[in-house]
């Protein structure tokens, strides 16, 4: 029937998504569970800091100034360019090396920009590792 292979597919990845991410078995800590969660946001697309409040889970979001610290350290924040623009935050290149492609709350839509995201930050990182490498030599 038309879809079913799409469906098989969703839940083919959520049942990956799900054994991958061990954190909902056991209590993982306040800070590795929104560090996942901004690292994956992120991995979309640059957000805003209200953009990142929206898309954590509630019991996440409601502690403000730790999610603040931990973005602090998971991402730059790139200020607007125009008056009509917005501030948004953008992940940091060393840490593409944590996006996992079977996150389990992606959309189909979300997964392809991530994906196209992450092949650039990949190529910032290596470049960024090499440039490390040269300069300690």
């Amino acid at each position: 029937p038309d879809g079913a292979l799409e469906c098989t597919r969703s839940a083919a990845r959520t049942l990956v998504g799900l054994a991958r991410e061990r954190g909902w078995l056991a209590a993982a800590p306040f800070d590795a569970r929104v560090r996942c969660e901004l690292i994956h946001c992120l991995a979309v697309s640059p957000r805003t800091h209200s953009e990142l409040s929206d898309l954590l889970p509630a019991g996440l979001a409601s502690e403000q100034a730790d999610v603040d610290r931990v973005l602090g350290q998971v991402a730059h924040y790139r200020p607007p360019r125009a008056l009509d623009d917005k501030g948004k935050y953008v992940l940091k290149d060393h840490l593409w090396g944590e996006f996992d492609a079977f996150f389990h709350r992606y959309s189909r839509v979300e997964l392809e920009h991530a994906m196209q995201h992450a092949v650039g930050g990949f190529r910032r990182a290596r470049i960024h590792h090499k440039q490390a490498a040269a300069a300690a030599a």
